[in-house]
């Protein structure tokens, strides 16, 4: 398998939407528009964003969807209310991701080829620091230290510990 790692094109999208629906754990909805505004606050809002995807020939395995500013887009904020808890945070690193790969290459790098396009991209536009939200106890938090995600905060949301990672550009820039 010849993993790529690139910007995403239109041609890429229903493959991300693909591996989105894969790989979330929640299943249930109230309804086909609870179902849309799930979809919408993880993915689609991310769209016209920054978007990269791993491809095996034409078949995308993997995507990161971020932003580079997290306070420049209000609409994200208002769709995560979680996100209010880690507020103080989003000076010192600004920006902030989405990332999810087919089972067929998780283990294999091609998260953090993924992590480190986009890494690649904030440092080039001067952004400082990146960050993630995400499960206190979920199994990507190993992931995310093993690819230099350190500064870790945690706060309770509806009696679910989330934990901030974050980690800082500037140094990686001198």
């Amino acid at each position: 398998m010849a993993v790529v790692i690139r910007a995403a094109t239109p041609a890429d999208w229903q493959g991300v939407v693909e591996i989105f629906w894969e790989t979330t754990t929640k299943r249930d909805f109230a309804d086909i528009n609870a179902r849309v505004a799930f979809q919408n606050r993880y993915l689609e809002t991310y769209r016209e964003q920054c978007v990269f995807v791993a491809v095996d020939g034409e078949e995308v395995r993997g995507y990161l969807v971020g932003v580079t500013d997290t306070w420049g887009h209000p609409e994200i904020l208002e769709q995560n209310p979680h996100m209010a808890l880690f507020e103080p945070f989003y000076t010192r690193y600004p920006a902030h991701l989405h990332i999810n790969c087919t089972e067929e290459v998780r283990g294999q790098g091609v998260g953090g080829l993924l992590l480190a396009a986009f890494e690649s991209h904030l440092r080039s536009t001067a952004v400082c620091g990146v960050h993630l939200i995400t499960s206190a106890t979920a199994r990507n938090v190993g992931f995310y230290c093993k690819n230099g995600y350190a500064h870790r905060v945690e706060r309770l949301w509806q009696d679910r510990p989330l934990l901030l990672l974050g980690k800082d550009l500037v140094a990686d820039n001198a």
